[in-house]
């Protein structure tokens, strides 16, 4: 295959996408605890009745409404991957930080700062299988609402996307190469 042909083909492919599922209602994880050990509480201090503890039939409705809910504060991300030169260029202007074990861990940039600059370029909002574009407000807002947790998961999704992936896909090739040279060198 000729070097034009490879360029090609890579052109053409499609971009690798990452989705991401994140809560914007941050009370839902503490309010279902709270609601299932008030059950628990209830079940444990009526042990000798065949029927269900007084109040429970109440918790429970009130649990599954709470669950229909949460499924109403997800919301679905998906990140692109970034054309190469953006990605180098987005984590140049955003210098590791100093004693920071994640910044020099994926190579010496600040991997928060370029991951949340990387998201409002690379990510849209889902609704189904459409895509709706935010505003960078839209997106400072999203950020203020989530969970340390979500945004882990997000800056997990780019990094991952950018860095961390193409970085394995050209280890594997390599030793791919290596091996059929090898291989192609004692057979002969």
């Amino acid at each position: 295959m000729t070097f034009e042909d490879q360029l090609a083909r890579a052109k053409a492919a499609p971009r690798e996408t990452k989705t991401v599922t994140v809560c914007i209602d941050q009370s839902v994880a503490r309010r279902r605890d709270e609601l299932e050990a008030r059950i628990a509480a209830a079940a444990k201090s009526d042990t000798g009745r065949l029927s269900l503890p007084s109040g429970v039939d109440g918790l429970t409705q009130e649990l599954a409404e709470l669950e229909a809910s949460a499924i109403e504060s997800l919301i679905d991300l998906r990140f692109t991957q970034m054309d190469g030169l953006d990605w180098t260029d987005l984590t140049m202007r955003h210098p590791g930080r100093e004693g920071v074990i994640a910044d020099a861990m994926v190579g010496g940039y600040n991997i928060i700062e370029a991951t949340r600059e990387a998201v409002v370029r690379s990510g849209v909002r889902l609704e189904g299988d459409t895509e709706h574009a935010m505003s960078l407000s839209q997106w400072l807002d999203l950020f203020s609402v989530l969970s340390g947790y979500d945004i882990s998961r997000i800056t997990d999704a780019v990094y991952f996307l950018n860095d961390y992936t193409p970085g394995l896909a050209v280890e594997a090739a390599k030793k791919a190469r290596a091996s059929t040279s090898a291989s192609e060198g004692t057979s002969n």
